[in-house]
């Protein structure tokens, strides 16, 4: 037996032989045959044969899926429709001289590469739509047909080392028992799919493809990632135990969702949502998502050759604030730094980025790009419940500079008569150990706080989160970490403002108790954890845990990971620490 793992993004157990699937190889030479003119003209009949052929897509997934999730194809046909997409392409025939598939597979690696170096999950996924769009391209400018290969065999799970929403999209669900990918990540298209279809779903699989033959027999669990070859009666069991709890529990979690994120002795604790784009927000509100607690507002600046005007801005945060109701939208202000690749910024590459101009430092700079911003987002406050993010404030002149300048903006608005929340909520990102230290004082200047983790935890202990060398010491249940933690909620507390925390640690099920009794007051979370988030709110009690955290930070300095979780599981009597 050989045990795999990776990350469980569709849930249930999946059992069965597999089916490797692999997407017919495309070959093309670099000199085109034929005059600039007729190259463009192959262009420009591939992007019409690719927009009609995603449209009759969309109204397949529309059927099958649901507008939501249909709705993931309408922005490739936006991508094919975007003139400067089209442009670099037909820049680089002209300019090159070369034939059209090697210029849209140059553009592509262009495209991909500004995603790929990004540390934004969701951003970083976008790769694969570029993929998907840039392939069907080609096809098209070579009249290939569809490969439809995984649909031609028995149930099976299939194997594959990529699989684009295309690919997915196609698959007949009744003939696939699950989906094993050794890339991707849980907030890619094909993720997001997959979970709709309600097919169970691992990726990001290290060797996947080197460690399976075709005749092997495979058992899996789509929520923790765990992937078993050739596993033993012991194991099989198990997961089929697993299984059969699982369709037990669909009838109380439905229950439950209706409470929303509850404890068990009644304290509320919304459970938000990470979003970069609308179609995020209409998965996360059909996840039972209590509004967003982190809208990521990079994504409108990439894959650009300017920045997106005000009106642009304006039209993507009414629309999300529109879909959202009452439902708060946090629109965190332009995060961006020189490690990514937005030329139009001037982002200069810096040895260390993560302590370079980046975030609010860049933005004080561009104060006429910033000012952009915050007039579009003051003006989508009149259509919902908007709130203001400022990431990495690490000084009170940085955090009085741009509320001033929001302040601005406001008046600005007020003279050309255009409506807005002129009492916006105002927030910062607690993300460096100077806001932990400082928040007493910030709280008194702030409506509420969102607490980065993943940030928080890397500059705290001075680790690149990214190096695997140094792994051992990226620990969210390191103590330090912690007690900066309730540091800034209690402080927070002391000025009647609330705590949001986001990042792996809202995700992470062990700490979640523990984070609920130090008085943490929403978590917002990435869209595949919202309803597991919320069944663990449901299992803590709230007073239980409160009494508890005390006696875990005066003794938790002395303690290795694995005994503080061997502390904190005896400490929950009445949660169900199966899993853990």
């Amino acid at each position: 037996m050989i045990k795999l793992k990776g990350l469980g993004v569709s849930p249930g157990i999946a059992a069965g032989h597999p089916m490797v699937y692999t997407p017919m190889p495309i070959a093309y030479t670099k000199e085109s045959r034929v005059s600039v003119k007729d190259e463009i003209a192959r262009l420009n009949k591939a992007v019409e044969n690719s927009i009609a052929e995603i449209k009759s897509l969309y109204t397949k997934a529309k059927a099958k899926l649901g507008h939501v999730e249909a709705g993931l194809f309408e922005a490739q046909i936006m991508m094919l429709q975007d003139e400067d997409f089209i442009t670099k392409i037909e820049e680089e025939i002209v300019t090159n001289r070369i034939n059209g598939e090697w210029a849209i597979a140059n553009v592509r690696d262009y495209y991909v590469s500004v995603f790929e170096s990004l540390d934004h999950e969701y951003l970083k996924e976008r790769a694969q739509d570029i993929k998907d769009i840039a392939g069907r391209l080609i096809k098209h400018m070579q009249k290939r047909e569809e490969n439809a290969s995984a649909n031609k065999r028995m149930r099976s799970i299939v194997v594959a080392r990529e699989l684009t929403p295309s690919d997915t999209a196609y698959l007949n669900s009744e003939m696939v028992l699950g989906l094993l990918i050794e890339a991707g990540g849980c907030t890619s298209l094909t993720s997001t799919l997959a979970r709709t279809m309600g097919i169970p779903t691992v990726v990001g699989i290290p060797r996947l493809m080197e460690s399976i033959q075709w005749n092997e027999y495979i058992a899996f669990d789509g929520e923790s990632g765990e992937v078993y070859i050739n596993p033993t009666q012991d194991v099989l069991r198990k997961m089929m135990s697993i299984k059969k709890k699982a369709m037990a529990q669909c009838r109380i979690v439905k229950e439950q969702e209706r409470i929303h994120g509850t404890t068990r002795d009644g304290r509320k604790i919304p459970v938000l949502a990470n979003a970069a784009s609308l179609n995020d927000i209409k998965t996360a509100l059909e996840n039972g998502a209590e509004g967003i607690g982190l809208f990521q507002t990079e994504y409108m600046f990439l894959g650009r050759y300017q920045c997106p005007t005000e009106q642009e801005q304006f039209d993507i945060l009414k629309s999300a604030a529109l879909h959202l109701g009452e439902r708060p939208l946090t629109v965190r202000t332009l995060d961006i730094g020189s490690d990514k690749r937005v030329n139009y910024l001037d982002l200069h590459k810096e040895e260390n980025a993560y302590l370079g101009r980046r975030a609010i430092r860049h933005c004080l700079e561009r104060r006429e790009l910033f000012k952009t911003q915050l007039r579009a987002i003051l003006r989508a406050s009149a259509s919902g419940a908007v709130r203001i993010m400022f990431p990495m404030i690490c000084t009170l002149q940085e955090l009085r500079e741009a509320k001033q300048l929001l302040e601005e903006c406001k008046k600005e608005l007020d003279t050309e008569g255009i409506p807005c929340n002129k009492d916006i909520s105002v927030g910062m990102t607690i993300e460096t150990p100077a806001a932990a230290l400082m928040s007493d004082i910030f709280a008194r200047e702030c409506d509420f706080f969102s607490i980065d983790a993943d940030n928080l935890l890397q500059y705290t202990l001075a680790v690149d989160r990214f190096n695997p060398s140094v792994q051992y010491l990226y620990s969210l249940f390191q103590p330090s970490f912690l007690r900066l933690v309730q540091k800034v909620v209690d402080n927070a507390h002391q000025s009647n403002i609330k705590v949001c925390i986001c990042g792996e640690a809202a995700q992470e099920k062990r700490l979640l108790p523990v984070l609920i009794g130090m008085g943490v007051d929403e978590f917002s979370v990435n869209i595949p954890w919202i309803r597991t988030t919320r069944e663990e709110i449901w299992e803590t009690d709230y007073e239980d845990v409160q009494k508890w955290i005390p006696e875990l930070f005066s003794i938790a300095t002395d303690m290795d990971v694995e005994q503080f979780l061997e502390f904190s599981q005896d400490k929950l009597p009445t949660a169900s620490n199966e899993g853990y």
